[in-house]
């Protein structure tokens, strides 16, 4: 498998200065839509992620190794009252108003720069078979942007949450994690969490699936508290 092809160096400006947050990203399919997926903490900077939308970056760029940008995507657009409103695919929190998970899908038309910056994962055929003790491939831009693979172990397994072992670094995130046949596992996002010392987190591929059919940050047939279910907007 071409590990070069499944992932590219992204990049989004920070909030108070010319510097950029840096990580990585690939693409998704499913039903004939190609999505950009990517965590949000490189669009926030932030280790927690809210729908806040004025602490995000307007854009996502494209870059190869050299650093030259190769291409720009929004991530908003702007309503008739000057109001931000999300392009992407984003997921909420079951129980907390206002949190959301750390994953985007911000979806390409087929003629857009991006949208042929990597290899396409199409859902669900590429989702790969995973359990606890399975060995994986994350596959990041680590040191920015060069490309870095390095093999991981499962050790835990949840619907919303897999951990690994030993954990990623610092421009993983963002990145696939693929199975020794290269289909996908999911997306590595974080690690150095006090809650899983020395274990890599990483967002399971059926998240990313079923975050594709949510509408505004809700996902049908998920129980959402009723604090949350007031955030719905009004049809």
């Amino acid at each position: 498998m071409n590990l070069n092809r499944m992932v590219a160096p992204l990049a989004a400006p920070t909030q108070d200065g010319p510097e950029s947050n840096v990580g990585s990203g690939f693409l998704v399919q499913s039903d004939g839509q190609i999505y950009l997926a990517t965590v949000a903490h490189l669009a926030t900077g932030q280790p927690s992620q809210t729908d806040d939308w004025s602490l995000w970056a307007d854009e996502i760029t494209l870059h190869n190794e050299q650093q030259a940008t190769l291409a720009r995507v929004p991530l908003f657009d702007v309503n008739d009252d000057g109001v931000k409103v999300p392009r992407f695919k984003y997921g909420r929190s079951t129980d907390t108003p206002g949190v959301l998970a750390d994953v985007i899908l911000l979806p390409l038309s087929p003629d857009e720069p991006m949208s042929s910056m990597s290899d396409i994962f199409h859902l669900p055929g590429a989702i790969a078979p995973y359990g606890q003790g399975d060995t994986v491939t994350i596959v990041g831009r680590r040191p920015w942007p060069a490309l870095n693979a390095e093999t991981h172990t499962l050790t835990e397994v949840f619907f919303e949450l897999l951990l690994c072992h030993p954990e990623g670094l610092k421009g993983d995130s963002g990145g696939p994690v693929v199975s020794s046949s290269g289909l996908l596992v999911g997306m590595n996002f974080g690690g150095d969490n006090p809650n899983y010392p020395g274990h890599g987190l990483l967002i399971p591929v059926g998240l990313i699936d079923v975050l594709t059919k949510a509408v505004d940050g809700f996902i049908t047939g998920w129980s959402y508290s009723p604090s949350v279910n007031q955030t719905r907007p009004r049809p």
